[in-house]
């Protein structure tokens, strides 16, 4: 009888743990969900979104991008950005994006030889490379964010 209670309990507690283990999935799962339908109202050019903080990773190194005006600039010009056609030919980055929703998405970056456009995929999995987006950078471009496209086209 006292094996049987314990087996019961033994049941029970993994059935808590494997229904836990599903909510925390979901979560995430909706999470991300969320965080991508952020980015892509910013993509189509919606002003109450914007970045707050951008991190390239790429070609062994690490490059924060955190100053203000520089992230209002990339902001408005992601928000203008052209769908479905892109440029080959520069440095492939994955950057995680902290938007002004809290959220955080990653896409990847190729920037340009040319200093006047990135090319933006998005969203990224372990699938294919996403949407692509033409991000054309008008002058004058913030000298913060000059500096660290000038450092990832050096890579």
């Amino acid at each position: 009888m006292r094996a049987m209670t314990v087996l019961r309990s033994l049941v029970l507690l993994l059935a808590l743990g494997a229904l836990g283990l599903c909510g925390a999935c979901g979560w995430w799962g909706w999470r991300s969900h969320a965080a991508n339908r952020d980015f892509e109202r910013l993509l189509a050019g919606d002003e109450d979104t914007a970045l707050v903080a951008v991190e390239f990773h790429g070609h062994e190194q690490r490059v924060p991008l955190t100053d203000a005006a520089s992230l209002g600039y990339l902001s408005a010009m992601i928000r203008s950005c052209e769908r479905g056609s892109t440029e080959a030919g520069g440095n492939i980055y994955s950057m995680t994006a902290r938007l002004s929703t809290g959220r955080s998405v990653r896409c990847a970056v190729d920037v340009l030889e040319r200093k006047d456009g990135l090319s933006l995929h998005f969203p990224i999995d372990e699938v294919g490379d996403g949407i692509s987006y033409t991000i054309t950078l008008r002058e004058p471009i913030p000298e913060a964010l000059a500096r660290v496209l000038s450092q990832l086209r050096s890579e």
